[in-house]
């Protein structure tokens, strides 16, 4: 049988260099960072990505959140606090 051609698109290549290169550069901004601090405090930081984020969703989107909600970043936040203490 007949096998279907291949054939590169160049539309579509870009659709997905665009995430690449982000990927990239955030991978490279890492190392420099692990470079100019120590692997505990980037650990840390990297911990409470999440609880800046909701945060940020929530005064500058001006979104609403619930209880629960609330209460999901205060227990990261603390579980991130409570994961360095020797």
């Amino acid at each position: 049988g007949d096998l279907p051609s291949v054939k590169p698109e160049v539309r579509e290549a870009l659709r997905f260099s665009v995430p690449a290169i982000i990927y990239f550069l955030n991978n490279n901004l890492v190392f420099f960072i692990l470079t100019h601090i120590s692997a505990t405090t980037f650990q840390l930081m990297s911990q409470l990505k999440t609880v800046f984020t909701a945060l940020l969703f929530r005064f500058f989107l001006t979104r609403k959140l619930t209880v629960m909600q609330y209460l999901s970043i205060l227990q990261l936040a603390l579980g991130a606090a409570t994961s360095h203490i020797p």
